[in-house]
């Protein structure tokens, strides 16, 4: 099932790829400036970087889109979701040892993306009623 003319859902999607991008970028060009300010190890949030820039692409893919598939749009709230789950885990699984700005950067990020998660299935589900 493609989903057509969903502007609210669309324009989340637009929003969770910029700030993807923004967040690969800033990690593979300044991790060691990150590392700095959060405690976080500079090698790990490099390649977390590195990481994201598939994800940011495949962001951009989806919504360039003239329609959007339903299970593909699934497994961006899935992924976001793991994402989110992911990022609490390994702040209390003591493999980490970040500073005070280092947790509260993890969990404002964690945060972002369950609220981008969290509107995205809204926009699913209501593009789903309407197409209904």
């Amino acid at each position: 099932m493609t989903i057509r003319n969903a502007s609210t859902l669309r324009k989340v999607l637009i929003a969770d790829t910029a700030t993807s991008t923004l967040s690969a970028l800033s990690l593979v060009v300044a991790s060691g400036l990150v590392a700095s300010l959060t405690g976080l190890s500079q090698t790990l949030l490099f390649w977390i970087g590195v990481g994201l820039v598939p994800w940011a692409a495949f962001l951009a893919y989806v919504t360039s889109r003239e329609e959007l598939s339903r299970m593909i749009l699934f497994d961006v709230v899935l992924v976001n979701s793991l994402w989110v789950a992911a990022s609490i885990v390994l702040l209390f699984s003591g493999l980490i040892a970040p500073n005070l700005f280092g947790t509260v950067f993890i969990v404002a990020q964690a945060a972002l993306v369950a609220v981008f998660a969290l509107l995205q299935a809204q926009g699913l589900r209501a593009a789903e009623q309407q197409a209904a």
